[in-house]
């Protein structure tokens, strides 16, 4: 009996040491490519490149979050004159007004940055930066856009670039597929 409870824990133990082994591994970065790169997934970038996208990653980051600051301080602004007693229709419609400038403004830096970064690259490099634009991972942390909906795979599930057929084993209500 004692010979039992032992072995089962030294299984056990050897279970819970590797499992905290998996858990030391190195994490992989941003946008899921090691070395924690917002451009990871651009092949051979010298490091000459790679400071200048650095910084320029750092100072659209900056002017992001300006314009985002300012359209949250506005659209709460504009909640408090929505639910105001008297609703006084020309602030909202300023509100509204100032709300879609900062946006557009970050439409326009948006294309900039993306076009400066287009401007660092090598020929094939830009090839990979153009498909991955395309393909509508840009910007995006993990690509999960498009996961599964209802109760397939739960936040997490789907990585990179999104559900590979099979992942989802439920419909946006909860029904199975039809085969």
């Amino acid at each position: 009996m004692k010979t039992k409870l032992s072995v089962g824990a030294i299984l056990f133990a050897l279970m819970l040491m590797v499992a905290n082994v998996g858990f030391a591994q190195k994490q992989e970065g941003r946008m899921g490519k090691k070395g924690g790169h917002a451009f990871g997934f651009i092949q051979d970038l010298t490091p000459e490149q790679q400071t200048k996208l650095d910084a320029l990653q750092v100072d659209q980051k900056k002017n992001m979050i300006g314009h985002k600051t300012k359209i949250d301080l506005e659209q709460a602004k504009l909640k408090s004159l929505q639910v105001a007693e008297k609703p006084d229709m020309k602030a909202i419609n300023s509100s509204i007004d100032l709300i879609s400038v900062e946006r557009t403004a970050m439409q326009k830096e948006r294309a900039a940055h993306h076009q400066a970064v287009r401007a660092i690259l090598t020929d094939a490099q830009r090839l990979d930066f153009d498909a991955h634009f395309v393909a509508g991972k840009a910007g995006k942390k993990g690509s999960n856009k498009n996961c599964c909906k209802g109760d397939g795979p739960k936040k997490g599930d789907c990585k990179g670039d999104g559900p590979k057929k099979g992942d989802c084993k439920a419909g946006p209500k909860g029904e199975q597929p039809k085969p």
